[in-house]
């Protein structure tokens, strides 16, 4: 039996004895009633990462929201922080964005040091495009953890969605101080420089991507862009057939095989690249406008 049938079972068994218990324990022992409610709503929302996700996600709210109101603010600090923390969590994971924050901005008012839900309220508020928000809940959970990878990670992914490239970029390197070996952050790295036209840097990170992943396609992919920005055709190409090598239905891979063929005079080659791309992806949009090109000079000829 696998890790994960292990961990359904006996969350399953866990919850089947909950929920035996706790229509006596109503009428019994309200303490141990909403003790009960909370350990059901938690168990259902590790439920829920594995089985049934939309549903046990349900159950868990409802069972959380039952459990708050035993465990008062007054009362049961730690307790009514846990249970606000997992409902803005499950509410997340069910796309119910607002009310996610609604449950963190809560937490933040009792406890506006805990640098977890800083990150996962920039999360939520990334995920609803507010990018500027997300940048400085990012910034909180970096000043209460400096070294949290994650944090530094998104915090330059949403500079970058917000075109503050230069500061991607140092957001990357602080997440690379931190985890050198991850070849994601070196990738991100690339892109960002990559839109600030610095094509020589970009395609170090790249490189350094593919000494740490080397069947990484996607980084094969953009060390061939930026090998062609820096007009190494024939080096582009190579990179471009490696990341075909990787993953033969990379769409975009072909595409830019097709680019470099055609900037190599290699005509019929880069048409067949193109067709190639735009089989895999039917609205590639670029392989489409090419590919008319091409056919409009063939029928002139």
């Amino acid at each position: 039996m696998s890790v994960k049938n292990t961990k359904e079972k006996i969350l399953l068994k866990a919850i089947e004895e909950y929920k035996n218990v706790i229509n006596v324990l109503k009428k019994e022992s309200k303490k141990n009633y909403f003790h009960a409610q909370k350990s059901l709503g938690h168990a259902y929302l590790n439920l829920s990462e594995t089985k049934d996700k939309e549903k046990n996600l349900d159950y868990a709210i409802q069972a959380l929201k039952e459990a708050l109101q035993g465990y008062t603010l007054e009362e049961n600090a730690i307790e009514h922080v846990e249970i606000l923390k997992e409902l803005a969590l499950a509410h997340g994971s069910l796309d119910n964005i607002e009310m996610a924050l609604y449950f963190f901005e809560k937490v933040l008012t009792i406890t506006p040091h805990d640098d977890e839900v800083w990150y996962n309220r920039a999360i939520d508020l990334g995920n609803l495009g507010r990018f500027e928000e997300a940048v400085l809940s990012y910034d909180k959970a970096i000043e209460i953890k400096p070294d949290n990878y994650e944090a530094w990670f998104n915090r330059a992914f949403d500079l970058g969605n917000l075109g503050r490239f230069e500061e991607a970029v140092l957001s990357y390197d602080k997440a690379i101080e931190i985890k050198p070996e991850d070849e994601e952050a070196w990738i991100n790295r690339g892109l960002a420089l990559g839109n600030l036209e610095r094509h020589e840097e970009a395609l170090s990170s790249f490189e350094k991507a593919i000494e740490i992943k080397p069947d990484n396609e996607i980084a094969w992919v953009n060390k061939g862009i930026a090998l062609s920005y820096l007009k190494k055709h024939d080096e582009a190409l190579s990179s471009f057939e490696k990341a075909i090598e990787i993953k033969p239905d990379n769409e975009e891979a072909w595409y830019n095989k097709g680019v470099s063929l055609d900037y190599l005079g290699r005509y019929e080659m880069a048409f067949s690249s193109f067709k190639k791309a735009l089989e895999l992806k039917p609205d590639y949009e670029d392989a489409k406008n090419i590919l008319m090109d091409y056919e409009q000079k063939i029928n002139k000829n």
